[in-house]
């Protein structure tokens, strides 16, 4: 997802967001019934003479239990570019702010490094003199290519980079 919106300060500030496709909730309720039911075909192999069965099966609801985690981790990842007079904030995290990159707005372009294949996402960064910071990986093609033109908008350079091969 790509908002723009306008601070009470005249600020311009473009949130980017993973798509989140289930809520923590969700997950712990599949993972729920995911577990139950191996739980249940465990102790019923148990109950014909095949114990060592339920090791695996627990083996497993926690394997599961990590993946979902990871996953729904992943889906909650965002970032926030900030526009000041005379700065480029871009503030990343999960839910809260855990790095933030500052670059100066006047040397401030976009990178445009186009995907290797036809199907590909193209990766967008923010550099300025000697640092570079990757903005919306989590993004598709689509909401890449709003992103681009909501930083053209705002005056920044864009750079293309590289070309897609074509099979």
């Amino acid at each position: 997802m790509v908002a723009t919106r306008i601070t009470p300060a005249n600020e311009v500030q473009i949130l980017l967001r993973a798509n989140q496709s289930a809520s923590w909730r969700l997950n712990l309720w599949v993972w729920g019934l995911v577990s139950c039911a191996g739980l249940v075909i465990a102790l019923g192999f148990s109950w014909v003479g095949a114990p060592l069965v339920l090791p695996f099966v627990g083996a497993e609801v926690l394997v599961l239990m990590v993946a979902f985690y990871s996953a729904s981790r992943a889906s909650t990842r965002q970032q926030l570019i900030r526009f000041g007079h005379s700065q480029l904030l871009v503030e990343k995290g999960h839910g809260r702010r855990e790095e933030v990159t500052d670059l100066p707005r006047q040397w401030a372009r976009v990178r445009v490094e186009q995907g290797r294949y036809p199907l590909g996402t193209d990766r967008l960064y923010l550099c300025a003199m000697d640092k570079r910071t990757p903005v919306g990986e989590f993004l598709n093609q689509q909401e890449v290519e709003l992103l681009q033109e909501r930083l053209r908008q705002q005056g920044l350079r864009i750079e293309v980079q590289g070309c897609r091969s074509h099979y």
